[in-house]
């Protein structure tokens, strides 16, 4: 009786170590298979060409002036909106644009004389810059 409890713990052991690898097995083709799954789309998304389109830095200065308004539709008093704004477009290199924002500036803070300063340079700017295209459309 003792040869039959022998045999049954050592067919249960075999059972337990079949079983075991075959978790182990199935357990490895699962990791496997996710590496792969995950893998390919990266695999197949580095090798395509780039769809992506870069806007052009005049475009996002133009939405952020778009902005600047928006805000100033609401609140026409807004000074930080009033300077970002100039400051968009001054990067536009649209003067008159600038010219206007710095004027309403210079009347909502009259105390700040570097608004002032900087219309007047804009102002001497565009008068130079009116007279050499003035100058150039001349024929002699």
């Amino acid at each position: 009786m003792a040869s039959s409890g022998e045999d049954y713990l050592i067919n249960r052991s075999k059972q337990i170590k079949r079983r075991q690898k075959l978790v182990t097995i199935i357990s490895m083709v699962s990791f496997l298979s996710s590496i792969v799954f995950s893998a390919v789309p990266l695999i197949r998304q580095a090798t395509e060409p780039s769809k992506t389109v870069v806007p052009s830095p005049d475009f996002s200065l133009e939405q952020k002036a778009r902005s600047f308004e928006m805000v100033l539709k609401r609140e026409p008093e807004n000074v930080v909106a009033l300077e970002g704004l100039v400051n968009v477009r001054l990067g536009l290199k649209d003067i008159q644009g600038a010219i206007q924002g710095l004027e309403r500036l210079v009347k909502l803070r009259p105390d700040r004389p570097s608004y002032k300063v900087l219309l007047e340079q804009l102002k001497k700017a565009q008068v130079n810059s009116n007279s050499q295209t003035n100058n150039q459309s001349k024929p002699n």
